[in-house]
């Protein structure tokens, strides 16, 4: 065993034996400054906030829109599917879709309203869009009988006929209108082009 008597600044092995006052305890038992700890805990608060606002961005980016009804909630710009895409922003023909109402929006006072109705169980799902103000019109009710389907949640694509013909059954139907919408945030018409 080692006989050499031990440095008064180290304690001893005996669990009894305390340090003398003003003794260094070592680097071990020094309790950290009060700006360390202060910079430790902005740290926790720092990493929960985090944490809660990724627990809630997922939520709110895994859940989406609960149906259809939901997804088509909002402006969409409107183009023709048989026409070649245009690579420019402008938006020549839009749609804003508030509640169960499908409205045309134009550069002056919004344009013709619809009442729209889904059918998300067949296959493939269905649309109806009936004209809400019919004054002046003759005869029945205008209305669009058409499918859809989405693609993600801010593209769609709607093909619609007359209601005097059959309700198109496929994608393939050359004589159906066929839009695509893609979903747009529209600037006020009050804003300079």
């Amino acid at each position: 065993m080692n006989d050499q008597p031990m440095p008064e600044s180290m304690p001893s092995g005996d669990p009894t034996s305390r340090p003398a006052a003003g003794q260094d305890l070592g680097p071990r038992n020094t309790p950290p400054p009060a700006s360390a700890v202060k910079r430790y805990r902005r740290l926790l608060v720092g990493l929960g906030v985090l944490a809660g606002v990724a627990v809630l961005g997922a939520y709110f980016f895994l859940t989406g829109p609960a149906n259809d009804f939901e997804r088509f909630q909002g402006e969409w710009k409107l183009t023709d599917a048989r026409q070649p895409p245009t690579s420019d922003d402008e938006v020549r023909v839009a749609v804003r879709v508030t509640g169960d109402t499908w409205q045309y929006v134009t550069a002056g006072p919004g344009g013709k309203a619809y009442r729209m109705t889904l059918n998300e169980t067949t296959d493939p799902k269905e649309i109806d869009l009936q004209l809400i103000d019919t004054t002046g019109l003759t005869g029945g009710a205008v209305l669009l009988r058409g499918i859809y389907a989405f693609e993600g949640n801010d593209r769609a694509r709607v093909r619609v006929r007359d209601a005097y013909e059959p309700r198109p059954r496929s994608w393939d139907d050359p004589d159906a209108t066929d839009w695509v919408l893609s979903k747009v945030r529209l600037r006020p018409t009050s804003e300079p082009k």
